[in-house]
């Protein structure tokens, strides 16, 4: 089965691990304050982007309904007695 993926919830991810990667740098490398800062900022914008592109999203949407889904089955909710029967 294919997964079902969003390229631009991708690149969104991508800039969210680059961003905390220069916040590591800065820590590791002793570099200015302000570029703490900025990567910090970053990170904040891309989650603030990533949230309204996910309720945006038909194809986000159907991939959270998916592992909504698989996560009550997988737990054995209640209202998937029955729905397997064969």
């Amino acid at each position: 089965m294919d997964e079902l993926r969003c390229p631009k919830m991708d690149l969104l991810g991508i800039r969210l691990i680059k961003a905390y990667r220069r916040i590591d740098d800065t820590q590791i490398l002793a570099d200015s304050v302000s570029d703490q800062v900025e990567a910090e900022i970053e990170i904040t914008v891309v989650q603030q982007e990533m949230g309204r592109h996910s309720e945006e999203c038909s194809v986000c949407q159907a991939i959270r309904g998916r592992k909504e889904i698989l996560r009550a089955f997988s737990e054995g909710d209640p209202a998937w007695r029955g729905t397997m029967a064969s």
